[in-house]
């Protein structure tokens, strides 16, 4: 047997037909592990031909996973969230069926986090590169019981990652309430705040801490953990490289001062991460400096194909093509060259047409240029593809006009 696909569920109804199916056309068998669903979840697995085993939680998301490796028979594992789906499978499944190397334990994937900002209401689709797919093997198995990883294991095991493009991840954060959301994130602090307990050199659990209290507007607090982190001299260099850039980023609001530092001991680590790029971009274009920043936006790609070593650490974010499109028309922009912006914004709109940032970035064009009817008919467009987001609708009111 050749791939396992393993799922955890509890309560998921809403998303794990979808995630299954995704799947269904490659796996060998698709492992289903739950935590005794009170809806419909068990069913809809059952009819749709998954194993389901049933287990009680323990509070641990680690526990909960490699309880399901424990059950899979395949040679590999492929392990999706229930509110995930994989895009484009078969060329994955080429891909172990071709595997040459043997010192190959697995495979950085592309997902994309498609999430509504909750203060703006902008749906952004946010990628990163995650191990989800490796070899059935005793020593590989998930750590941390929130924000588990698999990635240690496969390196303590003198196994190497590889990257694996064509075939990606699909995470539909979007698609769950505000509420939910922060209730989880609730969940995932108390989680995390009993681990940095029973080790307060928890290196992983501090990382997440950081980003946890981020969501929440702690910025002061995420900042000093993330730069705990960093300074620190046993964690893991990709932990100290994203650190570092998330450092620099919460800095622009918190700490200007400090931006440049936390980018250039970064980049004594690692200056080929993609995130460590954004982060330079980002930084230079709210320093005004929109020349530097367009170059260094110019620079980073946009998937894991354009890779060179050590760029695509894992949890390493990239730009979606829209969103470096977008990036680069803001800084044309910015730097009066307002017909080159309207031109490549009106390539991102003609190619990335699910996304109405680049219409927004257009419309933006036009109210500057005087004409006001394109930049409304533009702004209303926007607020079809997507209601709940408020830059269009301030836009429309800065016009004086009604929605």
């Amino acid at each position: 047997m050749l791939l396992s696909v393993c799922i955890i569920t509890y309560n998921e109804e809403k998303f794990i037909r979808e995630c299954v199916r995704s799947v269904q056309q490659i796996a060998d068998e698709i492992i289903v592990m739950d935590a005794f669903s009170t809806d419909s979840t068990l069913e809809i697995c059952e009819s749709e031909g998954c194993i389901v085993f049933k287990s009680e939680w323990e509070n641990d998301y680690a526990i909960a996973r490699n309880k399901a490796i424990d059950k899979a028979k395949g040679e590999w594992i492929l392990f999706l969230d229930a509110d995930e789906e994989l895009v484009n499978p078969r060329p994955l499944l080429k891909r172990i069926q071709k595997q040459a190397s043997n010192r190959v334990g697995g495979f950085i994937l592309e997902r994309t986090d498609i999430f509504r900002n909750k203060d703006s209401g902008k749906i952004y689709r946010y990628p990163v590169g995650i191990v989800r797919l490796f070899r059935n093997l005793p020593s590989f198995r998930f750590s941390s019981p929130i924000h588990e990883e698999i990635n240690t294991s496969i390196y303590l095991s003198n196994y190497c990652l590889s990257v694996h493009t064509t075939s990606k991840i699909k995470h539909r954060v979007n698609e769950s309430t505000d509420q939910f959301l922060a209730q989880k994130q609730k969940q995932y602090l108390a989680l995390l705040e009993v681990e940095i307990q029973k080790d307060n050199s928890n290196w992983w659990a501090i990382y997440h801490r950081a980003k946890t209290l981020w969501f929440f507007d702690r910025k002061e607090e995420a900042l000093i953990d993330f730069l705990q982190v960093a300074e620190s001299k046993d964690a893991r260099e990709d932990l100290k490289v994203s650190s570092y850039a998330n450092a620099s980023l919460l800095a622009i609001d918190v700490k200007k001062e400090s931006v440049h530092l936390f980018l250039n001991s970064a980049i004594k680590i690692n200056e080929n991460a993609f995130i460590l790029k954004y982060a330079q971009a980002e930084s230079l274009y709210k320093e005004g400096k929109f020349i530097s920043a367009l170059r260094i936006y110019a620079q980073i790609p946009v998937s894991l194909k354009a890779s060179r070593k050590g760029a695509a650490i894992p949890g390493g974010v990239y730009l979606r093509p829209e969103m470096k499109i977008y990036k680069i028309g803001c800084c044309l922009y910015a730097l009066e060259k307002l017909k080159l912006a309207k031109i490549v914004f009106s390539i991102g709109q003609h190619l990335y047409s699910f996304d109405p940032i680049n219409l927004f970035g257009k419309s933006v064009v036009h109210a500057r240029l005087k004409k006001k009817s394109k930049a409304i008919d533009g702004f209303k467009k926007c607020l079809e593809i997507e209601p709940n987001w408020n830059a269009p609708s301030d836009e429309l009111k800065r016009m004086a006009i009604h929605i």
